[in-house]
């Protein structure tokens, strides 16, 4: 049986632009042991949300928050599906936004999406 396709529109090819994924958390510890953020590849993006190729992370799966930033904006995306990439190092996640009006979403959309979003 297939699964019921929740997104809006099709998704765009967005050629491999660069997302940080898995962001840090903000605390004190931070200031001394400087983590940085993975580096993710946008592969598609569609108005209620993307495909991300990022490095595997065993506790990101299905039903994850996960912090990410696009540009300067910052905002968090719901894991929905996890397939392995074929170069076995990186994984492609299926994402949806937290929320389609969101600054992170609206970031992505204005850059990737416009005028093609449906009126609703």
């Amino acid at each position: 049986m297939s699964r019921p396709n929740r997104r809006l529109g099709d998704r765009k090819p967005v050629g491999s632009s660069e997302i940080r994924w898995n962001l840090p958390q903000q605390s004190w510890k931070q200031r001394i042991r400087k983590e940085q953020p993975e580096v993710g590849l946008l592969q598609d993006v569609s108005v209620t949300g993307a495909g991300i190729v990022a490095p595997v992370n065993d506790r990101i799966g299905r039903g994850s928050l996960v912090p990410v930033a696009f540009g300067w904006v910052e905002g968090t995306v719901r894991v929905v599906r996890v397939e392995m990439h074929p170069d076995g190092v990186r994984a492609v996640y299926g994402v949806e936004w937290v929320s389609t009006d969101s600054p992170l979403a609206k970031a992505i959309h204005q850059t990737f999406l416009q005028g093609e979003q449906p009126a609703w």
